[in-house]
């Protein structure tokens, strides 16, 4: 008998500061997403690539509009409120978060 997994969903996030990158990934890492970090928009493509996200937080509009190319579910512009950012990664995850 063979069982299928989905894969976790991945989120991508673009950033050349990386402070925020630090602060976004340890606000997310306790929502749960696989979550990675790429310093300019390069790198989020060849991320994107590999492994399409299922949501691409960047400030860069090209960066932005190839993820989507690439089947990321949305992105989010600077500046943003942390409670946005969670709320925008459950809407792309499609699920609520557990309180």
């Amino acid at each position: 008998m063979t069982s299928s997994v989905e894969p976790t969903p991945l989120v991508l996030v673009v950033d050349d500061d990386p402070d925020l990158r630090r602060v976004i990934r340890a606000v997310l890492e306790d929502e749960g997403p696989l979550l990675t970090t790429a310093a300019d928009g390069g790198q989020a493509v060849a991320v994107a690539a590999r492994r399409p996200p299922v949501l691409a937080i960047t400030a860069d509009g090209r960066a932005a509009e190839k993820a989507r190319q690439l089947a990321a579910y949305a992105y989010l512009r600077k500046p943003f409120e942390l409670g946005d950012l969670v709320a925008e990664v459950w809407r792309g995850l499609g699920r609520a978060p557990a309180r």
